[in-house]
């Protein structure tokens, strides 16, 4: 243009307020993509949640199937109730993991409701496994009275429910696989439920089937450990969990895998025929 002379600086340009908020919210627009572009991870800035993957490593999944071996000679009287035959698929077992790399695992999931409900004089389902945060929605749809109790140092309440009526618990506290929270009716001796909160997702609980599958673990050395409550069997095996890895196992437990308390003393809601 005639008469103009550049000198080498940048001509200032006046924004009105409304401007200013618009080219910001532009501008952060597309940091946000360019940013999801390459990899990265909102989760810590934006939630205050630790990222899952905090240093790119991918995780693993573990799964397998649980089977019991049954010895002739020394008889399992729960095995009819939860033991699949003729393959012996055991369900209600309790799977986590145990390792270094899971102390302190930031939580990623939002906490959740899971329900119990109190049907034909039984605990429906009888073992469940949740987050510390997750809370149980317990009901009655029997035409009874019944009450939901518990004296687990994690978790202690002792509330009667009627017909249709609901109580709710949020488990704060922990107790992994040594300490569940054993649940109880005070008007019928033989009802009895588990319920297994853990400071970690890598856990499960079998189906009819006997399977089980463990997501986002991370790799690392672990104790792969088995409680089935109502049967007081225990079972565990250090596995190597390698980045990305599917991991397949099959777990076999056998009377060798009874705890010290033999399972004949244990009362359950299945075995009140029994008594």
């Amino acid at each position: 243009m005639p008469g103009f002379r550049y000198d080498g600086t940048m001509p200032r340009i006046q924004l009105h307020p409304t401007q200013r908020q618009l080219l910001a919210a532009t501008s952060r627009s597309l940091f946000c993509i360019l940013f999801v572009l390459v990899g990265g991870d909102f989760s810590s800035a934006e939630t205050g949640i630790a990222p899952l993957e905090t240093d790119g490593t991918a995780r693993a999944v573990v799964e397998g199937t649980v089977t019991y071996r049954i010895d002739p000679k020394r008889p399992w009287r729960y095995s009819r109730y939860y033991v699949n035959n003729p393959a012996g698929e055991l369900a209600e077992a309790v799977i986590a993991m145990r390792g270094e790399e899971l102390t302190n695992f930031p939580r990623s999931a939002p906490a959740r409701t899971v329900s119990i409900d109190q049907e034909l004089f039984q605990f429906v389902p009888e073992t469940i496994a949740i987050l510390a945060g997750d809370s149980v929605r317990f009901t009655n749809s029997d035409s009874t009275i019944h009450n939901v109790r518990s004296s687990s140092t994690i978790a202690r309440f002792d509330i009667s429910i009627g017909h249709g009526e609901k109580y709710r618990h949020t488990f704060k506290r922990p107790g992994g696989l040594r300490l569940p929270v054993e649940l109880g009716c005070a008007f019928h001796g033989g009802m009895r439920g588990w319920i297994f909160v853990f400071d970690h997702p890598c856990f499960a609980v079998t189906g009819r089937d006997g399977k089980f599958c463990l997501e986002d673990v991370p790799p690392g050395r672990y104790e792969l450990r088995l409680r089935h409550p109502a049967g007081q069997l225990k079972w565990k095996q250090t596995v190597d969990v390698k980045p990305g890895q599917t991991l397949r196992t099959a777990i076999t437990v056998s009377p060798d895998d009874w705890t010290n308390q033999h399972p004949s003393r244990v009362r359950s809601r299945k075995n009140r025929s029994d008594s």
